[in-house]
Parts: C-alpha cells; sequence; structure tokens
C-alpha cells in the first residue's frame, strides 16, 4: 500500500501510530535465516516446528523499517523483546508500531519505538528499540 510507504521517521513525532504492516514468514526465508545465523539446534531444523523467536523478531523489524524512510547512517542502537508465542512457519503475520520516544542530542534524533507482533488476533511478540538517526546537515558540514 503506497499510503504507508517512505514515512520519514526523523519527522515523526512521540504518539504517532504507524500503519500496521503485514507481511508472511515464509519458509524459505525463515531458512535463510537461521542458516545465516548458524543455528543448528534440532528444534528449529525439523518440519513443522516453530520459527526460530530471533527470526520473528529480526523479520518482523526487518518489515517495519522497510515501510520507514530511514536517513543514511542510521544505528541501531537497542532493543528488547518479549516472545509470548511460538509461530509455525508460512504464518501471516502483522507489525504495529507507535513512536514512544524522540530526542535531539548534538543534532542527532534517537527515536524509541514500541511494537507487537500479532498473528491473527494473538499477541506473539512485544518490542521497544531505538534507533539513532544522524544530523545530515552536521555531517556535510564535515
Amino acid at each position: 500500500d503506497d499510503a504507508i510507504v517512505n514515512q520519514s521517521l526523523k519527522d515523526l513525532l512521540p504518539g504517532h501510530v504507524v500503519p500496521p504492516i503485514s507481511f508472511d514468514l515464509l519458509p524459505e526465508v525463515v531458512e535463510s535465516y537461521r542458516l545465516a545465523v548458524e543455528d543448528e539446534s534440532p528444534l528449529y531444523r525439523t518440519p513443522g516446528t516453530p520459527v526460530l523467536p530471533a527470526a520473528v523478531a529480526a523479520l518482523s523489524l526487518g518489515a517495519l523499517l522497510s515501510i520507514l524512510e530511514l536517513p543514511s547512517g542510521t544505528l541501531h542502537a537497542s532493543q528488547e523483546l518479549e516472545f509470548l508465542a511460538p509461530v509455525p512457519p508460512g504464518s501471516s503475520l502483522t507489525c504495529r508500531c507507535q513512536v514512544r520516544s524522540r530526542t535531539v542530542r548534538t543534532g542527532n534524533a534517537f527515536v524509541g519505538l514500541d511494537f507487537s507482533i500479532w498473528w491473527g488476533e494473538r499477541e506473539i511478540l512485544k518490542g521497544r528499540t531505538t534507533l539513532i538517526l544522524p544530523d545530515r546537515a552536521g555531517a556535510a558540514a564535515l
């Protein structure tokens, strides 16, 4: 949906609700993630088992950030996650997000996001993340 693409995160104020974004946990993407992080646990290699929780978090945050415009040089400063339920490969998930905080220090914007991931009507993950968005004007002056 073009209406939810390219919102500039630098311009969003606390309380702003980002439109929900839905995505599928495609089995081949989940497996690629597992291989990339070299997770050899048999729990996540057996057909019919849940998706590796870290994969749910990474793919969810990736989906969310895909609709937000981030300046070059943005840093992922911190993240807190609470996993509430397992989810199988192939599931359709929805990410809901709200801007928690926005402060400016030395020209850089520190933006805090609260987000939750839903599988139908069931919340499966809650999290918060902080991003540091660089001051492009200050960077250009260097």
